[in-house]
């Protein structure tokens, strides 16, 4: 199988090395990555520079690119532009991540985001994540990858990306794959303030999860449980059932026409929105 791996921790991280080498041996592996971390970057993308893509030598793949962008930079350029005179792969892989995406954090996670732009250019994707990982809980993380592929793994469908957690890795594997719904993931926000040296005050985002009030079911019970939990995430977010609580409006009573510009500089060029 022809493997397109990505991040958000950057081309460097464990977590993609010990995937790549342990999926090189029975795949065709090419990394696109980002040249440093980009955690919680979601899914942005580079619209105000260039983007570049230098050519590195990553164990276990046949090719690979570091680019200095977000995750889901680095699957458009791949797909679009760096693989576009070869196959296609076949399933894209983001990760694996250095700490646990579940329930609310998918939509923080640049690492579902990119399986998400997978998706999106018509690619069978997933996003795997692992708890308090540790150079052993990777290796066995990236090993349990190349087995899944190996065995009961079968392709996401269309408009639907596999969002796959690990649990924290304590010398002992999990001993089960649980499919299981997003849950909460509520963060208790703690902001650290330090003075800046333009003499600004700076704030550092932190703060833990409070995961109680959980579902049993939920992602977030399961791993803490100590098993794999398996959520397919689909992206159509439209709230169809409250359509029919919205109503047509005619605009033709607004009283007031709008202006023909808008106030900017002197010179500016109207572009449009993206």
């Amino acid at each position: 199988m022809h493997l397109l791996l990505t991040n958000d921790d950057g081309i460097d991280a464990d977590g993609l090395r010990f995937l790549a080498r342990a999926l090189g041996q029975t795949h065709r592996v090419t990394v696109v990555a980002p040249s440093g971390e980009r955690s919680a970057s979601g899914h942005s993308i580079t619209l105000t520079r260039p983007l570049l893509a230098d050519p590195k030598t990553i164990p276990g793949a046949q090719l690979a690119w570091s680019v200095d962008g977000t995750p889901a930079d680095c699957v458009k350029l791949a797909l679009d532009v760096l693989m576009a005179d070869r196959d296609k792969p076949e399933l894209v892989i983001s990760g694996i991540n250095h700490g646990s995406n579940l329930g609310r954090d998918v939509f923080y996670s640049g690492t579902v985001a990119a399986a998400i732009e997978a998706s999106f250019l018509g690619c069978a994707a997933v996003a795997v994540s692992q708890g308090r990982p540790s150079r052993a809980g990777l290796q066995w993380g990236s090993q349990f990858i190349a087995w899944w592929l190996g065995h009961d793994f079968v392709p996401p469908p269309p408009g639907v990306v596999y969002n796959i957690n690990l649990p924290a890795y304590r010398g002992r594997a999990p001993e089960r794959v649980v499919p299981a719904p997003l849950g909460r993931r509520v963060y208790r926000n703690e902001f650290q303030s330090e003075p800046g040296p333009d003499g600004r005050v700076m704030w550092w985002l932190g703060g833990q999860p409070m995961d109680h009030g959980e579902t049993p079911d939920s992602d977030v019970a399961v791993v803490s449980a100590g098993h794999v939990a398996i959520t397919p995430l689909r992206f159509e977010v439209t709230a169809f059932d409250q359509l029919v609580h919205l109503r047509e409006v005619n605009l033709d009573g607004m009283a007031t026409a709008p202006s023909d510009s808008l106030p900017g500089r002197r010179g500016e060029v109207d572009r449009d929105p993206q």
